[in-house]
């Protein structure tokens, strides 16, 4: 099978595994989300839109597997261009979409944490001044910057992956000099 195909392969089996964290995410979201949400709500009413903003990570994850496994003409397009634009040898090219598949597979794997973080946000941004929402802030603080860390990571590995190719080949690169 040539790049292009064992490409699209790994795009369909993420596509796969998308669908599978958003059935697993449902299973952390409905049961214990929907209760907390109903014990706090009397204190902040803000509480009960919580577990519905958390119930967009499997909806996005969903749309994002069938979308990855059905078409994912974006994706392809978006890397197989990039990488025909790199006149390097065989590993480094693979090299090169195997990190491409590797981005996107983190930014699949991080939406139930950013969706965490963001419903997190919105509960500290809308309640009330004089209710404590400290448990949240400690929440946001210990999870935004690892989960901005790794979105980073996936957005580089997928879209300037030749950076990553060129320093895990940089003997390689400089004896073909």
């Amino acid at each position: 099978m040539d790049p292009k195909g064992l490409f699209i392969l790994g795009v369909k089996l993420i596509g796969v595994y998308c669908l599978a964290l958003a059935i697993e995410f449902v299973f952390h979201v409905v049961p214990w989300e929907f209760i907390r949400a109903e014990r706090f709500s009397e204190s902040a009413p803000v509480y009960k839109l919580s577990p519905w903003i958390l119930l967009l990570a499997p909806v996005l994850l969903t749309v994002l597997g069938r979308y990855l496994m059905v078409d994912g003409r974006y994706v392809h397009d978006l890397v197989l261009a990039r990488n025909g634009e790199i006149a390097i040898g065989k590993a480094e090219g693979l090299f090169s979409l195997a990190l491409a598949l590797y981005g996107v597979l983190v930014l699949a794997g991080i939406i139930p944490l950013t969706v965490l973080v963001v419903s997190k946000i919105v509960i500290v941004v809308c309640t009330a001044s004089y209710i404590e929402t400290e448990i949240e802030m400690e929440g946001i603080k210990s999870e935004l910057l690892p989960t901005l860390a790794t979105i980073g990571l996936g957005l580089i590995c997928l879209y300037n992956g030749k950076y990553l190719t060129r320093l895990a080949f940089h003997r390689s690169l400089i004896r073909r000099r």
